[in-house]
Protein backbone atom coordinates (compact mmCIF):
# COMPACT_ATOMS: atom_id res chain seq x y z
CA UNK A 1 0.00 0.00 0.00
CA UNK A 2 2.86 2.48 0.88
CA UNK A 3 4.54 1.88 -2.49
CA UNK A 4 1.13 2.43 -4.10
CA UNK A 5 0.93 5.69 -2.38
CA UNK A 6 4.43 6.76 -2.92
CA UNK A 7 4.41 6.40 -6.63
CA UNK A 8 0.54 8.47 -6.66
CA UNK A 9 2.53 11.00 -5.14
CA UNK A 10 5.33 10.93 -7.48
CA UNK A 11 2.98 11.00 -10.83
CA UNK A 12 1.90 14.46 -10.36
CA UNK A 13 5.83 15.43 -9.60
CA UNK A 14 7.03 13.13 -12.52
CA UNK A 15 4.20 14.92 -14.83
CA UNK A 16 5.45 18.31 -14.45
CA UNK A 17 9.24 17.74 -14.85
CA UNK A 18 8.55 16.18 -17.78
CA UNK A 19 6.49 19.38 -19.02
CA UNK A 20 9.18 21.71 -18.18
CA UNK A 21 11.96 19.90 -19.51
CA UNK A 22 10.15 19.83 -22.91
CA UNK A 23 9.05 23.64 -22.77
CA UNK A 24 13.17 24.42 -21.83
CA UNK A 25 13.58 22.11 -25.11
CA UNK A 26 11.10 24.20 -27.23
CA UNK A 27 12.65 27.37 -25.71
CA UNK A 28 16.10 26.15 -26.89
CA UNK A 29 15.42 25.66 -30.24
CA UNK A 30 13.19 28.82 -30.22
CA UNK A 31 16.56 30.92 -29.21
CA UNK A 32 18.61 28.55 -31.44
CA UNK A 33 16.26 29.94 -34.49
CA UNK A 34 16.54 33.27 -32.95
CA UNK A 35 20.39 33.60 -33.14
CA UNK A 36 20.43 31.94 -36.91
CA UNK A 37 18.26 34.92 -37.84
CA UNK A 38 20.14 37.39 -36.08
CA UNK A 39 23.36 36.34 -37.52
CA UNK A 40 21.51 36.60 -41.13
CA UNK A 41 20.84 40.08 -40.25
CA UNK A 42 24.01 40.98 -39.18
CA UNK A 43 25.54 40.06 -42.47
CA UNK A 44 22.90 41.86 -44.35
CA UNK A 45 23.55 44.72 -41.85
CA UNK A 46 27.36 44.55 -42.60
CA UNK A 47 26.59 44.32 -46.86
CA UNK A 48 24.48 47.38 -46.65
CA UNK A 49 26.99 49.42 -44.34
CA UNK A 50 29.75 48.28 -47.00
CA UNK A 51 27.64 49.31 -50.04
CA UNK A 52 25.93 52.65 -48.00
CA UNK A 53 29.84 53.59 -47.51
CA UNK A 54 30.62 52.89 -51.58
CA UNK A 55 27.63 55.31 -52.56
CA UNK A 56 28.37 58.26 -50.28
CA UNK A 57 29.48 60.69 -52.17
CA UNK A 58 33.17 62.16 -51.82
CA UNK A 59 33.65 65.45 -50.28
CA UNK A 60 33.32 68.37 -52.81
CA UNK A 61 31.48 66.03 -55.22
CA UNK A 62 28.66 68.43 -55.61
CA UNK A 63 30.70 71.05 -55.81
CA UNK A 64 32.46 69.74 -59.03
CA UNK A 65 28.82 68.74 -60.82
CA UNK A 66 27.91 71.89 -60.27
CA UNK A 67 31.18 73.33 -61.90
CA UNK A 68 30.42 70.62 -64.81
CA UNK A 69 27.05 71.66 -65.28
CA UNK A 70 27.37 75.26 -65.79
Amino acid sequence: MRAFLEEAAESPYKERRRETENRIGHTRENLDRLNDVREEVDKQIRHLQRQAATARPLPNAEGRRAQNAG
